[in-house]
């Protein structure tokens, strides 16, 4: 019941728009269930507007049943204080801020951005670069000597014709450009930081970027190669490597290795099981040698994922790692727009691009709410402070009375102060930092500082200017009280009234009857000789305990659990004899093998406490709740406004 309330699925539409409160009923006190808000929740959790239009009477009463029961354990959570709780305040806080992001960002500044991102992202792009570090919180004077320094580099190859990565080679502050002369291989959206990825597609081919600033520095970018793609591809590799711990022993051996493996996959064997047979990369054999789809600084894998046709492996090549054959899958075809703008939304919000959006709003914010700022308050903040802030001693309160009442900046009606500005750096501890000075520490931070300001501001706003808002915090809101009492009156108890769970198997024994069953030990490895060689102990009629401490002494890496199989389901036929001692054969699951031994035969007929246990607890918790909910009914009686409950009806 709890778990169809708590369904939260966006929707931005409601059938009733900007009317007064209504309500569909009220609870002892004058507290009603306002009518807009279950429209809402029920559209929002029955399939959206155009389909909850159409349901029936009885759906919408039998939903509003439900959602009557929910609202008054709020109530009660209510009563008792819970919404007051520190806790409370502070994960209701959390959920607000993470809900008014989307709000908090220009629309069609976002969309533009989802579009470009969606439209990159069917392509790979080819490019080298030449980094020229700079600090992002650096002095201005530093700053400018970076700059300056990529432009002479950028007029190197563009007006003296220079060899880019000779120039990457000699000059590029990224460590790798020395062996790769700054050849990256191709990249997609979202592989790089944003200013990076749109100073290399915005850049034509084969030319050279303007220096494009990042948190790294100043980077020039080189364009040779834009190829489209079919979807998102998957690599994997399988590594030889050779030296002492390692089965190849030297350079010799590793090429002979690896061409064998080669030879192998020719035959038609299964690339991910040789992997995990051959490949010397812990992390990725146990999973049949996959990297993942993101992007792999490794160029020649780099390469390779895009310039091989998918389902198909590389040649043997050696990189400084050793020797690979690499194999490209598809791991998903490009999505239509519609199809992939939730995720692209979700990423781009997430990514650096979403500044843009933000910084859109809040000029907007600015212009809404006559945002004047004093900077000429700011500049004697500065004179006065810019050789002690970086202190420890310097406070809020030792800030002079006559510099800590001005005004920095006003806005709807309010002013903010030079003393609020040094709360909120208190506050924040906006204090160290890599800053040349206070005066690059104040500059920095009163940009960040005016954006918090109003953005919270705006946010105490949304709950007001968006109906949805108001009811999806509210929904959050109660959904905790709800979680949080609930726990309390129901889940948890459940498994801690021991006492009061075996009383109520003892009533209700004939619910937890089950058919012949075995209690089998079960033994699981990727490795199946690992499973012979238990097999082997097994046959010997070697105590269990006796083999777990030998697979834990010798590592041979299986892992060791019990659990019971009842007859008819997909193991119990496996076992050669239902009694103590029968076993499986060693049998295929999934990427693993498993091998099953018989601990002890349970016949037909009622489970025992132990064995009913967690089936009891789920149970017992439902008797719980049931018992809870009449007692909520008697306590807070709700009473129907059926004019209002009828509109909702065709």
């Amino acid at each position: 019941m709890t778990k169809i309330i708590l369904c939260l699925i966006w929707t931005t539409t409601i059938w009733a728009q900007n009317k007064p409160a209504e309500y569909i009923g009220t609870f002892p006190g004058g507290i009603g269930l306002e009518k807009e808000e279950f429209v809402y929740v029920y559209q929002k959790n029955n399939g959206g507007p155009d389909s909850a239009k159409l349901h029936s009477e009885a759906k919408i009463r039998e939903y509003l049943d439900l959602y009557v029961k929910f609202k008054r354990k709020v109530i009660e959570a209510e009563k008792l204080g819970l919404d007051t709780s520190k806790s409370f305040q502070s994960e209701l806080s959390t959920y607000v801020k993470q809900l008014s992001q989307p709000y908090l960002i220009e629309k069609e500044a976002l969309n533009e951005l989802i579009s470009t991102a969606y439209e990159r992202s069917k392509y790979g792009l080819k490019v080298s670069h030449i980094l020229v570090k700079c600090d992002e919180n650096a002095a201005p004077e530093d700053t400018l000597r970076a700059y300056k320094k990529a432009v002479e580099l950028r007029d190197s190859v563009v007006k003296f014709g220079k060899n880019f990565s000779e120039i990457a080679r000699r000059h590029s502050d990224d460590p790798s450009a020395k062996e790769n002369g700054g050849y990256l291989s191709y990249f997609t959206a979202f592989d790089f930081v944003f200013p990076f990825e749109n100073g290399a597609f915005s850049t034509p081919l084969k030319s050279v970027s303007m220096p494009v600033r990042s948190k790294f520095g100043y980077h020039l970018i080189q364009p040779t190669e834009k190829k489209a793609t079919e979807g998102v591809t998957n690599v994997a590799h399988i590594l030889v490597r050779h030296g002492a711990t390692y089965e190849a022993k030297d350079s010799v051996e590793a090429e002979k290795r690896i061409k064998e493996v080669y030879a192998k996959l020719k035959a038609g064997e299964d690339f991910a099981k040789l992997a995990e047979i051959y490949s010397d990369d812990p992390n990725s054999k146990s999973k049949g040698g996959e990297l993942g789809a993101k992007y792999i600084g490794l160029p020649q894998i780099q390469d390779l994922k895009y310039e091989l046709k998918p389902g198909t492996f590389s040649e043997p090549f050696k990189t400084p790692y050793g020797w690979h054959i690499v194999k490209v899958t598809l791991a998903q075809k490009h999505k239509t727009f519609d199809e992939a703008k939730n995720e692209f939304k979700n990423r781009v919000t997430r990514d650096g691009r979403a500044q843009i959006a933000e910084e859109k709003l809040l000029a907007n914010i600015k212009k809404q709410y006559n945002f004047q700022y004093q900077k000429a308050n700011f500049d004697k903040l500065v004179a006065a402070a810019k050789d002690k802030i970086l202190k420890p001693e310097y406070t809020p309160d030792s800030i002079p009375a006559d510099l800590a009442a001005l005004t920095l900046f006003t806005f709807a009606g309010t002013k903010t102060t030079v003393k609020d500005f040094i709360q909120w750096m208190e506050k924040n501890k906006k204090r160290g930092g890599r800053v040349a000075g206070g005066e690059a520490l104040l500059n920095r931070e009163i940009e960040a500082f005016v954006k918090a300001t109003l953005f919270d501001y705006e946010e105490k706003q949304l709950a007001a200017k968006y109906p949805e808002f108001r009811f999806l915090t509210r929904e959050y809101r109660d959904g905790i009280l709800l979680f949080t009492l609930t726990e309390q009156r129901v889940w948890r108890k459940a498994i801690e009234d021991t006492a009061g769970l075996e009383a109520f198997y003892n009533a209700n024994k004939e619910k937890f009857t089950a058919p012949d069953r075995v209690r089998a030990v079960e033994y699981r490895s990727n490795d199946e000789n690992v499973l012979r060689r238990i097999d082997s102990l097994l046959n010997l009629k070697t105590a269990y305990n006796a083999i777990d401490s030998i697979v834990r002494a010798q590592k041979w890496g299986a892992r060791i659990t019990t659990a019971v199989h009842e007859k008819g389901s997909t193991y119990f036929g496996k076992f050669s004899e239902t009694k103590t001692g029968g076993k499986t054969p060693i049998l295929p699951e999934g990427k693993a093998w498993v091998l099953m031994s018989v601990k002890e035969f349970l016949p037909a007929g009622v489970k025992s406490f132990d064995d009913a246990k967690s089936e009891a607890i789920t149970l017992f918790q439902n008797k719980l709740e049931d018992d809870w909910n009449k007692e909520l009914e008697r306590k807070y009686p709700f009473t129907l406004n059926e004019k209002a409950l009828k509109t909702l009806f065709k």
